[in-house]
C-alpha cells in the first residue's frame, strides 16, 4: 500500500482544531450527549459479535473520551485495551478517567504504528471522504478490523458529501463499502450487520423526533429514515477463520 496522507476537501469542516475544540470539558462532545453515544454504540455493536481469543490487543482508534473502555474491559477482562484520537485533549481526558482500563496515546491515521489483534473504529470514518483509503491502512495493523458507522444516512434523499450545511458527516455507508478489501485480497472476509441504537444513534434530536412523529400522523410515513448503524466486521488475510458475527437478519441485505 502507498503511503497514506490524510486530506480534507475546502469543504469538509473536520479538521484536526475542530476536534481538539470539542473535547474541551464542557463542549460540544459533552453538551452534545457524545459520552453516551460511544458508549451505547460499543455496547450495541459489541452485541453481535464475539471474540473468542481468550486473550488479545484491541486498539480503539478515534476513542474520543474513552468512554467504551469500561464495556471492553467488562466483555473481556483480559484483554490488552489501547485508545488513540487525533486530539490531545482527548486522549490527556481519557486517560484521567479510564487510565487504569487502557493505555491512551495520540496519533492521528498515518501516525498510528504496531500491530493489534483487533482495531475497533466507531462512528469515526463517516467524518472523511477517503474512508475507502483509512480503512486499508487500519487493516494494514490488525487481524481483525471492525468498523461502526451510521448506515445508509442521506441529506435531502441522497448520499452525503462535504459542504452540504455544514454536516459534519461526508460518507454514507452501505453493505458494500469495504467489499473492495476482499475483493483485492487485501482482507480474507467482509461481513456485515445492521442494527438499531436505541439511547446513542446519530441524529437522535428533539427535532428529529418531532419530525418522525408529524410524518407519521400527517403522511403516513417518516419524513426522515429511522436511524440504524452498521458494523464491518473485516478479517486480514491471516485472520483465524472463527464465528465472530451474530446477525440478527432484521434489516435488508
Amino acid at each position: 500500500m502507498a503511503p497514506f496522507k490524510l486530506v480534507l476537501s475546502p469543504q469538509n469542516p473536520n479538521t484536526r482544531s475542530r476536534c481538539e475544540a470539542i473535547f474541551e470539558e464542557g463542549g460540544h462532545w459533552e453538551k452534545n450527549a457524545g459520552r453516551r453515544q460511544t458508549r451505547r454504540f460499543a455496547e450495541c455493536a459489541s452485541q453481535r459479535f464475539h471474540i473468542p481469543w481468550p486473550q488479545f490487543s484491541l486498539l480503539d482508534v478515534g476513542c474520543a473520551l474513552g468512554d467504551a473502555m469500561p464495556v471492553w474491559r467488562e466483555k473481556y477482562p483480559s484483554a490488552k485495551l489501547y485508545g488513540c484520537d487525533v486530539a490531545e485533549q482527548a486522549v490527556r481526558r481519557s486517560r484521567e478517567c479510564y487510565g487504569a482500563l487502557a493505555d491512551f496515546f495520540r496519533a492521528s491515521f498515518e501516525e498510528i504504528e504496531g500491530f493489534w489483534d483487533v482495531i475497533y473504529c466507531s462512528n469515526v470514518l463517516e467524518h472523511f471522504e477517503q474512508h475507502a483509503e483509512i480503512a486499508e491502512l487500519l487493516l494494514a495493523h490488525c487481524n481483525l478490523l471492525l468498523v461502526v458507522a451510521p448506515f445508509g444516512e442521506l441529506k435531502d434523499g441522497s448520499p452525503l458529501r462535504p459542504g452540504r450545511d455544514d454536516y459534519y458527516h461526508v460518507g454514507t455507508f452501505y453493505r458494500d463499502t469495504f467489499d473492495f478489501l476482499a475483493a483485492g485480497n487485501k482482507a480474507s472476509r467482509v461481513e456485515t450487520v445492521i442494527f438499531g441504537c436505541p439511547g446513542g444513534g446519530w441524529g437522535i434530536t428533539r427535532r428529529r423526533r418531532i419530525r418522525w412523529v408529524l410524518g407519521t400522523l400527517l403522511r403516513g410515513r417518516y419524513l426522515v429514515q429511522e436511524p440504524l448503524q452498521i458494523l464491518y466486521v473485516i478479517r486480514g488475510v491471516r485472520c483465524p477463520g472463527f464465528d465472530f458475527v451474530r446477525d440478527e437478519g432484521r434489516y435488508p441485505r
